[in-house]
C-alpha cells in the first residue's frame, strides 16, 4: 500500500512537473476578455468597411492589430494607446490610417460578447458606428 502511495505521489509531480514546463497548465496571469481574433465592420458616409482585429495579451496590455478586408497580414496597421477597463467592459485605442489619417476607436463589450462603438476619423471630426464580433477562425 506504501509503494501505491509512493507511486501516485511520484506520477502526480512527474505530470505536473511535464505540464508546466510545456505550457498546458493555467496560467496564473488573467486573460484578457477581448483577447483573440475579431471581425469588425464600419458604417462609414464612404460606404461599410471591414476588417479583422486581432487583440494579443501582452505584459503592459493588449496590444491590436487591425488588417482591412482583403489587406495582407504583413500590411496590418498597429494600434497606439490600447487600454482596456474591466469594471466598464470598455476598450479604447487609436491608430494612423494612412488614407484617412488619426482614427480614435471607443467599444464596449456586451452582454452577448459583441463591442460596439464608435469610430471617429479626427482629420474629418465623423463618427462611424463600428461593431466588432468574434471571428470564427480563432
Amino acid at each position: 500500500m506504501r509503494t501505491l502511495h509512493f507511486s501516485i505521489i511520484v506520477l502526480l509531480v512527474v505530470v505536473t512537473a511535464r505540464c508546466a514546463s510545456t505550457g498546458e497548465m493555467a496560467s496564473d496571469e488573467p486573460t484578457s476578455p477581448v483577447a483573440g481574433m475579431w471581425d469588425y465592420s464600419i458604417e462609414a458616409p464612404q460606404g461599410l468597411f471591414t476588417g479583422h482585429l486581432e487583440m494579443i495579451p501582452q505584459e503592459d496590455g493588449l496590444a491590436v492589430h487591425i488588417l482591412q478586408e482583403g489587406q495582407q497580414a504583413d500590411d496590418a496597421l498597429m494600434a497606439d494607446s490600447v487600454a482596456f477597463d474591466e469594471e466598464t467592459q470598455m476598450l479604447t485605442f487609436s491608430f494612423e490610417n494612412p488614407e484617412y489619417g488619426m482614427m480614435n476607436v471607443t467599444l464596449t463589450l456586451d452582454d452577448q460578447g459583441v463591442l460596439n462603438g464608435v469610430l471617429h476619423a479626427v482629420q474629418y471630426t465623423v463618427d462611424a458606428p463600428m461593431v466588432v464580433t468574434r471571428s470564427e477562425q480563432q
